[in-house]
């Protein structure tokens, strides 16, 4: 199962919409979800923080 699947089951991804079977992600809504759920780090022992 990929990441994407899991956080749509689970929620915490980005928004979904479903067409028929099939999930799409929209570009903006991926790109709006990554701008609040990400930071940028310049060390490996900044992410234990």
């Amino acid at each position: 199962m990929s990441w994407l699947e899991v956080k749509a089951t689970h929620g915490g991804g980005p928004a979904m919409i479903k067409i028929g079977r099939r999930v799409m992600y929209r570009k903006a809504d991926v790109l709006a979800w990554l701008e609040e759920n990400s930071r940028t780090v310049t060390s490996t022992s900044q992410l234990a923080a």
